[in-house]
């Protein structure tokens, strides 16, 4: 679990828990209280970014206070999808008819998402169905997964078309109480987006960890793209200059690490001539040995006698 609760966030709380089994899962809820949303993009980004991208399935999920079509659930959908966070779809959730709760995942999916009116509370009960990849050291050994729609290539006349074509006629269609026809037209959007721009999977990145990334680094490097990130959105000069600070540092820190490492590593096989090769082989990468070559000793020995025979 990423030492996230020693991150120092103001703008919302949030509880964050690490699933193992039968495999592993991240699962973040927050509660951000309504009003403007100050520092909540960039605390957001810090807490996720903190989580290593290494294909563990994430599930992000709470009471955004967010009204919809509202600049500031733009703002929040466009960071979560920067970060490949998909948001699910779901009818209302709050008594008055605004979707206040949002569930936003990555590397898993949601499926039949349900709300239930609760009388202790103005927000809905939201129950789902999550399924995710086994992790690597899983029984069956799965490979981890991404999923993603490639949004670019979504037809948006032929969404509005067939979605249209679904949808009931507008006069009973404004008849329908405010949670079924929400319910509807989520239904209907999802359908015709799986059939028109589907989810694709991809294999993640399956790499051992760097030996001398210490949690230092990794904690630096978190750092570093959050402000890289920050930097790319703001396109502000003090915004880049801090990046390029942060990136001098972290890319001096990461050389003195694999110095120390590599020192220390040879260091201990001196007197293992094995090792020590393999350790120096290692850092020098060497090219491969040529091909083994196609002409046989018989070859060899006709081209010998034709010389000797031109002398």
């Amino acid at each position: 679990m990423p030492s996230v609760h020693s991150l120092n966030i103001s703008s919302f709380e949030f509880h964050a828990v690490t699933v193992t089994h039968p495999s592993k899962l991240n699962i973040v809820v927050l509660y951000c209280p309504p009003g403007p949303l100050s520092t909540f993009l960039d605390e957001l980004d810090t807490l996720l970014s903190s989580f290593p991208e290494d294909g563990t399935p994430i599930i992000l999920l709470g009471d955004f206070n967010l009204q919809p079509e509202s600049s500031q659930l733009s703002s929040v959908a466009s960071l979560l999808q920067s970060l490949t966070l998909t948001q699910s779809p779901s009818p209302a959730t709050h008594k008055a008819g605004n979707q206040l709760d949002l569930v936003f995942t990555r590397s898993c999916a949601t499926s039949e998402l349900t709300v239930t009116p609760l009388h202790v509370s103005d927000h809905f009960f939201i129950s789902f169905s999550l399924s995710y990849p086994l992790s690597h050291n899983s029984s069956n050994n799965l490979p981890s997964v991404t999923f993603r729609r490639n949004l670019c290539t979504l037809s948006h006349s032929s969404l509005s078309t067939s979605a249209l074509s679904a949808l009931p006629p507008p006069a009973s269609f404004v008849n329908l109480h405010i949670d079924v026809a929400t319910s509807t037209f989520n239904s209907c959007l999802s359908q015709f987006l799986d059939s028109l721009c589907p989810l694709v999977s991809k294999p993640a990145r399956s790499s051992p960890p760097c030996p001398w990334l210490t949690d230092s680094l990794r904690s630096s490097r978190t750092t570093l793209r959050a402000a890289e990130r920050k930097w790319r959105k703001s396109r502000s000069q003090d915004d880049l200059a801090s990046y390029h600070t942060l990136l001098a540092a972290f890319t001096s820190a990461t050389t003195s690490a694999k110095t120390t490492f590599f020192q220390s590593k040879i260091n201990t096989c001196m007197s293992n001539p094995r090792k020590l090769f393999s350790t120096f082989s290692s850092l020098l990468i060497p090219p491969p040995p040529p091909s083994p070559s196609s002409l046989s000793a018989d070859d060899f020995l006709i081209h010998f006698e034709e010389k000797v025979a031109m002398i």
